[in-house]
């Protein structure tokens, strides 16, 4: 078999320096692997050292074997772009147009070989071309892409490549031989398109394999990861601080919705909203990087025709899969995206959606065809108003707001890693070593499809949200958010076995945990107001509550970047909502003062002793002995804080910076205002300081 070497590679090696010997004819054998598929091991070393001896200093024979091995053993794919500047141009390429090319191992030469039918493979049909040689030598097109799922022998009679191909035979036979000569070169042509499929199956086998060992090395590595944390949404949460100032509540609770996708491949949407610049995109962005990128599609420009045209090559493609739609903007955004967001919106909750697609046909008509699709994705997208969320996108999910009262640090984390130094480099080990580790515990988690998770205390999360407006959507999302933060603590978990089924028991330090990450959307929720709203009420709830006050009160006292408008606005849903009342009004501002007995819902520890009929369903549903396995939990009860720093890497400079004071004392035990000047990140010791030894060890070859 002849192997094809592109004039760009051939250019590259004759140019090739001393130091360039190894990476040069690497990429060189990458090609001819890549466009030679199926050539064999034997043919592909007597090429690799045909292309060694273009070199002015060739490599030695074992070098160049072991180049050809390698290539093989991972087939590294080949890109046009290394070679760009060897590039001979569109017209003189003959590998130029993705494979419309007259090559061997795809072509039937006839004519004298003055001619050629070739084919390339696009998804599940076939491309063929028909070529001719022009008086400079170089192969002419005749045809080219006539597309059909055909193989050769198949084609109608009537299509435009067979009359064409029945033309240039005509030239040379007789109108009985031409039709002879036909016939045989489908038929060969078919043998090559049969050999070519059964080589792509090999190799696809061969890439099955490779990606079962590799996924199956990173759930190893995502066990131990797992099993060596003390607290996994601590130390996650620690990690998310150096990734993202000041939102690790916002990002823990969007990774807990991933992680729900991942694991059950059941949908929760997660969207972000919140003003341009207000750091919506970064929380989105900070929790997908902490979920495998075989989990996500992220779709920049979301289209109904590239959505279906998937659909073509896998009616599966989103099943599972977290669909991203990034920052869709303001309302234009939202409306041109409102029929593909549909489309997710039926496969969250049917599972199935067809949708008829007319289709131009070879004759140049049209044909209507049912494309169907499968499978329950999830959704992520930012926006800037909330009020064009659409309600079903919103009850199959949840809608956060990212924090106005942060600014500060993030503009000081921004100066920190722009200094290149300790900082800096800390946080590429973080990003480099902690995020892939994460990605492989997911992958681990992932395992756990099939775990079923008890939860006694689904009367506190009812409790919880009874004041919410939507209870019925809320108090699913939220029980399947709490097996999520169980089974990440199944470590720690005691297990309850009956017959041949096994139980991870949920914890009262599980719902704590989850109340901390989504206190902050319940309050939304319980009031119906946007979480900026909430932080208003929050604040004058701790400075106002035996004072009156007015917007600029509000303004001088309150950390945030909202502006005084803004901050006007939210006093008056306030009061519209039946929170505050305006006792006066003084130069044309209200005075507001706070309403009397209202309480937003919340849980404590004592919330966690079993009611009545909660010991009734489970000793019915289960047995005597659970109850008192459950009631064995309540002995070592204590109180848990989200905030808490966990890991081996001290807390990033910016957090000291943190302007809630309970926050900044549960992260360093420090209040807000004392020692900035002497902030800096902490210092690791014991068996942990190996780590970071290895991180200074790395940087000195930086």
């Amino acid at each position: 078999m002849g192997v094809i070497i592109p004039e760009c590679v051939i250019s590259r090696l004759e140019g090739t320096t001393e130091g360039n010997r190894n990476q040069n004819l690497f990429d060189a054998v990458c090609g001819a692997n890549h466009l030679n598929k199926g050539v064999g091991r034997e043919d592909l070393i007597t090429k690799a050292t045909d292309l060694n001896e273009i070199l002015k200093n060739p490599l030695t024979v074992a070098e160049v074997k072991s180049i050809v091995t390698s290539v093989i053993r991972h087939q590294y794919p080949f890109s046009c772009r290394k070679f760009k500047d060897d590039c001979p141009g569109k017209k003189s390429c003959t590998l130029f147009g993705h494979k419309r090319k007259p090559v061997d191992f795809t072509s039937v030469f006839f004519n004298r070989e003055n001619n050629c039918v070739s084919f390339w493979q696009k998804g599940r049909k076939f491309v063929y071309n028909i070529y001719e040689v022009n008086e400079a030598g170089r192969w002419k097109p005749l045809i080219t892409d006539f597309i059909t799922e055909n193989k050769p022998d198949d084609i109608k009679e009537k299509s435009t490549f067979r009359i064409k191909l029945r033309s240039i035979l005509k030239k040379e036979y007789s109108a009985e031989r031409s039709l002879e000569e036909e016939i045989a070169i489908l038929m060969e042509l078919r043998s090559k398109v049969d050999e070519y499929l059964e080589i792509e199956e090999e190799y696809a086998e061969i890439s099955r394999q490779e990606r079962a060992e590799q996924e199956f090395e990173q759930v190893e590595q995502g066990e131990k990861t797992l099993h060596n944390m003390s607290n996994p949404i601590l130390e996650v949460g620690s990690i998310i601080d150096w990734l993202i100032a000041g939102e690790r509540t916002n990002t823990l609770f969007g990774w807990l919705c991933y992680l729900h996708q991942v694991i059950y491949r059941m949908p929760l949407n997660f969207i972000g909203v919140g003003a341009s610049g207000t750091g919506k995109s970064a929380i989105i962005n900070t929790a997908l990087s902490l979920i495998p990128d075989e989990y996500i599609q992220v779709e920049k420009k979301p289209s109904l025709a590239a959505m279906f045209r998937r659909s073509e090559y896998d009616p599966y493609f989103y099943d599972g899969k977290i669909v991203s739609y990034g920052d869709l903007g303001g309302k234009m955004d939202i409306e041109s995206s409102e029929e593909v967001r549909n489309i997710i919106k039926e496969l969250n909750s049917e599972g199935k959606v067809n949708k008829p697609v007319a289709e131009r046909t070879q004759d140049g008509g049209f044909e209507t065809r049912d494309i169907i699709l499968y499978g329950r994705p999830s959704l992520t997208y930012t926006t800037v108003h909330e009020t064009e969320v659409d309600d079903q996108e919103a009850s199959r999910g949840f809608i956060i707001s990212p924090r106005t009262d942060n600014d500060f640090m993030v503009n000081m984390m921004d100066e920190y890693l722009e200094l290149s130094g300790k900082t800096s480099r800390i946080h590429d080990v973080v990003v480099s070593r902690e995020v892939p580790a994460i990605k492989n515990m997911v992958r681990y988690l992932r395992t756990f499809q099939n775990t079923r998770v008890i939860n006694p205390y689904l009367p506190v999360l009812r409790k919880w949200i009874a004041k919410s407006p939507f209870i019925k959507r809320d108090y699913k999302k939220i029980i399947s958010l709490a097996n999520i933060v169980t089974i990440l603590n199944h470590k720690e978990r005691l297990i309850h076995t009956e017959g041949d089924s096994r139980f991870f028991l949920t914890h009262p330090e599980d719902i704590m945990v989850l109340y901390q990450i989504i206190k902050d959307y319940m309050e939304s929720i319980q009031l119906n107001l946007p979480k900026s709203a909430v932080e208003v009420y929050e604040h004058v709830l701790s400075e106002y509550k035996d004072a009156d006050f007015n917007v600029n009160d509000v303004k001088r006292t309150m950390i945030t970047n909202m502006s005084s408008t803004t901050v006007g606005k939210r006093l008056y849903e306030l009061k519209e909502r039946g929170l505050l009342d305006v006792i006066d009004k003084v130069q044309g501002r209200n005075i507001y003062a706070i309403r009397r007995g209202f309480k937003l819902a919340k849980i404590d520890l004592e919330d966690f002793t079993l009611d009545d009929r909660m010991r009734r369903m489970l000793h019915y549903e289960h047995s005597e002995e659970l109850i008192k396995i459950v009631e064995s939990q309540h002995h070592d009860l204590s109180e848990v804080n989200i905030h808490s720093w966990e890991g081996i890497y001290g807390a990033p400079p910016w957090e000291y910076y943190e302007p809630r004071e309970e926050v900044r004392m549960a992260k360093l035990g420090r209040p807000p205002g004392e020692e900035e000047e002497e902030a800096e990140v902490t210092e690791v010791s014991g068996e942990d300081k190996t780590v970071v030894e290895e991180m200074e060890e790395a940087f000195k070859g930086m």
